[in-house]
C-alpha cells in the first residue's frame, strides 16, 4: 500500500507541475471554439461583464 501512495503522490505532483508551468509558458494548445456554440456564447457574456 505504501508503493501505491508514493505512485499517486508522484503522479499528482507531476500533474500540478505540468499544468502550473503551462500557465507561465503555454505549451499545451487549446483548439479554437466554434462560433455560436454554447461555450463561445458563455465566454462572450463573461467577457462583457469583466
Amino acid at each position: 500500500m505504501k508503493i501505491a501512495a508514493v505512485i499517486a503522490r508522484v503522479l499528482l505532483g507531476l500533474g500540478f507541475i505540468v499544468f502550473g508551468l503551462n500557465i507561465i509558458h503555454p505549451f499545451l494548445s487549446q483548439p479554437p471554439m466554434q462560433e455560436g456554440s454554447l461555450p463561445a456564447q458563455f465566454m462572450a457574456v463573461m467577457w462583457l461583464t469583466k
